[in-house]
Parts: structure tokens; sequence; C-alpha cells
């Protein structure tokens, strides 16, 4: 032990600080659950609502495009000439 410190000192500071670090832990823990607690509330709304809307075709990739399809996309100098006129 340190010259000038007493032992009575010495554990009230450890009980101090000890007593803070566990109060700011539950301060901690109890913003979590209140954060946490409409997370959950949102996504199993969410779950329980958007479950139904699911079918099979929103999953599937869409068919691609055929190379024939492919070469009759549109181009930016057509699809300028059809909003703006033949001025492109």
């Amino acid at each position: 032990m340190a010259a000038g410190v007493s032992s009575l000192h010495g554990e009230t500071s450890y009980r101090y600080r000890k007593f803070k670090s566990d109060s700011m832990m539950a301060v901690t823990v109890g913003a979590t659950v209140l954060t946490l607690i409409p997370l959950f509330l949102v996504l199993g709304y969410l779950l329980t609502k958007g479950v139904a809307s699911l079918n099979w075709r929103s999953l599937r990739p869409c068919p691609r495009r055929s190379a024939k399809k492919a070469a009759e996309w549109p181009t930016r100098s057509s699809a300028r000439s059809r909003w703006w006129g033949s001025r492109a």
C-alpha cells in the first residue's frame, strides 16, 4: 500500500467505482433492450404481413432476353429522339 493512503479510503473508492460501473452497465443494457423491442416488433409485423404477399413468381429470376430482343432494345439516340423529337 502506498504511503498516506488508508485501506478504508481504498476500499471505499473501489466500492464506488464498482457501483458506478455496474449502474452504467445496467443503463446500457436497459437502453439496448428499449431499442431492440421496437425493432423486433417492426420485423415481426413485416414477417407476418409480408409472408402472405410473397409468391413463387416474385422469387424466380426474370427470364433472360434473347439476342433478337436485345438487338431491338432502344438505343440512347432513339430514346432521345422519341422524347425530344428529331432534334437529337
